[in-house]
């Protein structure tokens, strides 16, 4: 009788220490969003094409970095933006014609009103952003002045031939008027003391995520 007794009490010491290895190393649940996310917006769309709407959440991480996080049946996906401001507001719709709908987001801060568009295939992709646009022109130097190029948009600058000319885009909006919504973005080349013209380009957005220039205006700029 000691004997069993004996070997009952290690039976139930053994299935003690099984259970505790267990819960131990049990998969938390992931939260849709912690408590220490300070959520500025959140959105409903179909980003993924299923028919179900999807939440789409934009919210400030601990870094003080605006994030931006989907919610969907197959998991969650987020993408950390590198900026540090403050006013954001957004929409959805279907930008590039793929059928589903695209989240864009809008920051604001100063004169800059910087334009984020997030599209949903695999994961959460960003299409458009201040960087992406960046990287979309040219501008090279050459021995009387500067060549702007964006895609296939080519115009000679005559400009100081000291001065370092550079161009950055501050303000990207979207008209709806068409089928196929029309970005446009305008932006400002510059040199160290002096602002030489503005730039306003024209663009759709093709359902492979590529620019499609639709026109270029650029003029001397006048205070």
């Amino acid at each position: 009788m000691k004997k069993f007794i004996k070997v009952f009490a290690v039976l139930i010491f053994f299935v003690f220490l099984s259970s505790c290895s267990i819960s131990k190393f049990k998969k938390e649940k992931d939260q849709i969003i912690s408590a220490n996310e300070n959520v500025f917006n959140s959105f409903l769309g179909d980003f993924n094409g299923d028919g179900i709407n999807e939440h789409i959440y934009v919210y400030k991480s601990e870094n003080g970095k605006p994030c931006v996080k989907l919610i969907t049946k197959g998991g969650n996906y987020y993408k950390e933006l590198n900026d540090l401001a403050d006013n954001f507001y957004s929409h959805a719709a279907d930008v590039n014609g793929d059928g589903k709908e695209e989240f864009i987001l809008y920051i604001s801060e100063s004169s800059h009103e910087k334009m984020y568009i997030f599209s949903f295939t695999d994961d959460l992709n960003i299409i458009l952003s201040p960087e992406i646009l960046q990287k979309e022109f040219d501008l090279a130097k050459i021995k009387n002045g500067y060549v702007f190029t964006f895609g296939s948009f080519e115009k000679k600058l005559d400009s100081d031939l000291n001065d370092n000319l550079s161009m950055e885009f501050n303000h990207t909006d979207i008209s709806y008027e068409d089928s196929l919504p029309l970005f446009i973005a305008d932006g400002i080349i510059k040199g160290s003391d002096k602002k030489y013209y503005t730039v306003t380009v024209s663009f759709t957005i093709s359902n492979n995520n590529d620019f499609e220039i639709k026109e270029i205006d650029m003029r001397p700029y006048a205070e």
